[in-house]
């Protein structure tokens, strides 16, 4: 019997990043041969989103598959998941809205891909879902977007092309714009996931020690955190530690070590801001939200009236615009170090410092781009490369999951660039 499932399905398509996404979706399942469709609880706004992009792209897009899904009927979620081989989950905030159709693609038998960055959605997976997934044989794999995507995978990149043995990476995340703010500079979900993320900022650190132990403690020398603002020479900019990138490359590295046998890397993500003054403009307001979401009363005012609370940035209709979007340029600055000789056993303790260092760069426009390609790409080499990917099937962090696959190349081929800056001997 042929399986009538589609091989591809947006589930949040009427969205800031599901729209941006139907136009990839298209163009790469023509390229791969694949079918796909679309999902949401709306049948007239899925049609005009259709229609419209359609337009733009000058292709008859009406033939499209529509599944209607509503993220408050479970029983409509699990329909939509067993129509599908891969669910493409864009609809957040996922820490509410994540969870029901993960459920529904384990009890599907379908794999599960989202672009979240919110530490209480992506810590809790394995607990919840490992087993489960692994005995389904699917694949669920969160953080697929511009946040943790390009860290995670960047640096599992950057261990194949340092040659020797890899014992720390930094990155440093620079964010900038070109484009003329007309309006909105995020989506209604990305709002509401901050404002849930500041909210429960206090229980993530006893959820992550919970799940994640420490890495064998022999791997010398460690990082050190630095929670504090400082100048880098690197960027020429004021460091600050960035969300959730961080914790991603240590549950890849902790995989790398106990599944392949492989000297795991101490990794730090920091965002470089470019003068002190735009540090303390931004750090007085971030610290006023996370007081006032404290408040149950103010946080059900910050969702319901975005457009007050952000002067004018967030709106619940309102879609950040194309020329925003392709004017927004995100660079990743590598700096690791390590040792050109390799130990015979994964566990022998260096008793040298680091000698090699290496520099690199990770650079595109548009951070919407690059997530909807990351997650279309996720989707595509699960379906075309499952040789490539973990044995099993559970819940795995993207480097994990996808460092062996054509991922990384497929990003490179459109519109990002990954290059080496220099190697030196320390």
């Amino acid at each position: 019997m042929v399986d009538e499932r589609l091989d591809l399905l947006l589930f949040g398509a009427t969205g800031t990043t599901g729209l941006h996404a139907i136009r990839y979706l298209h163009k790469f399942a023509n390229e791969q041969n694949l079918t796909w469709g679309i999902s949401g609880r709306s049948e007239a706004k899925l049609k005009a989103v259709l229609k419209n992009i359609g337009i733009e792209i000058g292709e008859d897009l009406s033939k499209t598959p529509i599944i209607l899904a509503d993220i408050k009927d479970q029983v409509s979620l699990n329909n939509m998941a067993q129509k599908a081989k891969v669910i493409l989950n864009c609809c957040g905030p996922y820490r509410l809205m994540g969870f029901q159709v993960v459920q529904a693609c384990i009890k599907a038998g379908t794999h599960h891909l989202d672009v979240s960055g919110e530490p209480s959605f992506i810590d809790s997976l394995p607990e919840k879902y490992d087993a489960a997934a692994k005995e389904k044989g699917i694949y669920i794999v969160s953080a697929c977007g511009v946040d943790c995507l390009t860290t995670d995978l960047g640096s599992t990149y950057l261990q194949q092309k340092f040659d020797g043995v890899l014992n720390s990476v930094v990155g440093y995340v620079e964010i900038w714009t070109t484009g003329k703010n007309k309006g909105s500079v995020c989506g209604y979900g990305t709002w509401q996931g901050l404002i849930h993320g500041c909210h429960k900022m206090g229980s993530i650190s006893e959820l992550k020690k919970k799940l994640s132990p420490p890495l064998h403690t022999a791997f010398k020398p460690a990082l050190p955190r630095k929670i504090f603002p400082r100048y880098s020479q690197i960027t020429k900019g004021w460091l600050i530690p960035k969300g959730h990138a961080r914790n991603i490359m240590y549950e890849t590295q902790k995989y790398l070590y106990e599944k392949e046998s492989q000297r795991p890397v101490h990794g730090e993500v920091m965002m470089s801001i470019p003068s002190i003054f735009i540090l303390l403009l931004l750090s007085f307001p971030l610290l006023v939200l996370i007081f006032m979401v404290q408040f149950r009363c103010i946080r059900n005012l910050l969702i319901k009236y975005p457009h007050i609370f952000s002067c004018g940035y967030v709106s619940k209709e309102e879609h950040p615009s194309e020329e925003f979007k392709e004017g927004n340029h995100y660079r990743l600055t590598f700096y690791g170090e390590g040792w050109r000789e390799k130990l015979a056993n994964v566990d022998q303790q260096y008793t040298m410092p680091p000698n090699k260092s290496i520099l690199a760069q990770l650079q595109f426009q548009n951070c919407y781009t690059f997530t909807v390609i990351g997650l279309i790409g996720a989707g595509i080499v699960i379906l075309k490369e499952k040789d490539k990917l973990p044995q099993s099937g559970g819940v795995y962090s993207p480097g994990a999951a996808f460092r062996k696959t054509s991922l990384m190349q497929m990003l490179l081929d459109n519109g990002t660039s990954f290059k080496i800056k220099s190697v030196k001997d320390i």
